[in-house]
């Protein structure tokens, strides 16, 4: 996008103001950048970081189910039995939400899956 701004697009902006947002933008997100790889790591270790970082959603769905896995075993964060604990969840977590949208349509009534115009009568 600033390369377009800069050359394709009549925007009248200069390399130095694209800099300036590209920095404050950086300032606020980079932190993270650098912070959950060093946070998450001693909990996941490297194959669930990996497995984790690849799926996303890391510290609202995956975390916690890795948490909860090492606690329901009585494993501790950072050793190998951690590890294998917190990589198991993980790929359960993503199936889930890619199989909510089927389970929540085989849990309706068969004729609220006909579309209207074809749906028989129910009298």
């Amino acid at each position: 996008m600033p390369f377009y701004l800069l050359f394709a697009a009549d925007a009248n902006i200069d390399f130095g103001e694209i800099l300036t947002g590209f920095l404050a933008v950086f300032a606020v997100c980079g932190v993270f950048y650098v912070v959950e790889p060093l946070t998450y790591f001693p909990i996941l270790g490297p194959a669930g970081m990996y497995q984790a970082f690849m799926i996303g959603n890391v510290s609202n769905k995956l975390l916690p189910s890795a948490i909860v896995a090492q606690d329901a075993i009585g494993a501790k964060p950072g050793t190998r039995k951690g590890e294998y604990a917190a990589t198991a969840p993980i790929p359960w977590g993503s199936t889930h939400d890619s199989m909510r949208p089927s389970l929540s349509l085989r849990n309706r009534p068969p004729h609220s899956r006909i579309p209207a115009k074809m749906a028989p009568d129910p009298c």
